[in-house]
């Protein structure tokens, strides 16, 4: 795999539900209840979502559902396994404050 260096984070521009499903079906020690998956891809495919790739493949994402014009709730954020405490969840809040 490539360094956590070469990672981007994008908001996802279309459905990113299956996004989510792909890097959540990798963490069943977490998140291993199909019904709570299925609720964070619905989420997904509804609310801004960033996704963390690098070299196109996705590694990570970051839903967020939007309260008001002023506040947001982190609804899910996840990343697979071998890049857990690499620094691609700081990427993806830093990305999502701005």
């Amino acid at each position: 795999m490539a360094s956590p260096m070469d990672c981007e984070c994008h908001w996802s521009t279309g459905a990113s539900g299956s996004v989510v499903r792909e890097i959540l079906e990798t963490l069943p020690d977490w998140f291993g209840i199909a019904e709570a998956v299925d609720g964070y891809v619905a989420e997904a495919e509804r609310s801004p979502t960033l996704v963390a790739s690098i070299h196109t493949r996705p590694v990570g994402a970051l839903t967020l559902v939007r309260h008001s014009p002023d506040a947001a709730e982190v609804h899910l954020m996840a990343v697979i396994r071998p890049l857990h405490r690499a620094g691609i969840g700081r990427r993806l809040l830093g990305k999502a404050r701005r």
